[in-house]
């Protein structure tokens, strides 16, 4: 989701989730999980 108040300027918002059931690989044995992440970005074209 992405907002634009000003010109230019725009407030990005993200929610990113993953799971995932076994893990098995020769570094990590799981049993699996749930990954959740918030983002919360502000940008600005800035040419130099």
């Amino acid at each position: 989701m992405s907002f634009t108040g000003l010109p230019f300027v725009n407030i990005n918002f993200e929610y990113r989730t993953i799971s995932y059931d076994k893990v098995n690989n020769a570094a990590v044995t799981g049993n699996g999980g749930d990954y959740q992440s918030y983002l919360v970005s502000l940008s600005l074209p800035l040419n130099f």
